[in-house]
């Protein structure tokens, strides 16, 4: 099926970019190459509050590039805005919590594009990302059969059990207190919270 792979979801996304100048006389392709550079990253990015979220960007397009004789120039009418994600999911679901937990930047971004309604309404929202989409014909993820909590935790487990080799390897000691340090280490994983994207 087209966008789906397994459980996850490819999102694309392209957005004609707004003609002319902002208010305050910059192009729209600039003041979204301008809000996209301030954006937070890690723990603090916009996209850590939507939790099925496992990769994400955008990518502003101003021109096709040539590859020399023979192809054709080509030549875009106006410049795109490409967004792009992978996610655990259903796509209305997902536009809900763009719309809902990160309408600021949803907002300071795609407001710079051509018939962009807001995030105030939900299905007039919904429907101009649906209109926007291009269908992920090939979507291929590193790991859709697993949610984005699972990635997380595998992740956490693995740097923890790097630092118990790192902690254990110059130590002497002996088979019963590694095999006990072992022991409290599995017993932290499996009671230890899932990390907030972000933090890994």
């Amino acid at each position: 099926m087209a966008n789906t792979a397994d459980r996850a979801y490819g999102l694309t996304i392209l957005s004609p970019i707004a003609p002319g100048l902002t208010a305050d006389g910059v192009p729209h392709d600039l003041a979204i190459r301008r809000e996209l550079l301030a954006l937070d990253t890690l723990a603090e990015s916009p996209f850590a509050e939507m939790p099925t979220t496992h990769l994400a960007r955008w990518v502003v397009i101003g021109s096709l590039p040539y590859e020399g004789i023979p192809a054709i120039v080509d030549s875009l009418a106006t410049k795109y805005l490409l967004f792009t994600s992978n996610f655990d999911g259903a796509l209305d679901e997902y536009l809900e919590m763009m719309r809902t937990r990160m309408p600021d930047a949803v907002t300071r971004i795609w407001s710079h594009c051509l018939a962009f309604p807001g995030v105030d309404n939900r299905g007039t929202f919904a429907n101009y990302m649906k209109k926007c989409q291009v269908e992920t014909s090939f979507f291929f993820g590193a790991y859709t059969k697993y949610t984005l909590d699972d990635v997380l935790r595998a992740l956490d487990a693995q740097r923890r059990m790097a630092a118990f080799i790192a902690d254990h390897q110059d130590r002497q000691s002996s088979p019963a207190e590694l095999q006990r340090a072992f022991g409290e280490l599995v017993s932290t994983l499996a009671s230890a919270p899932t990390p907030r994207p972000g933090t890994i």
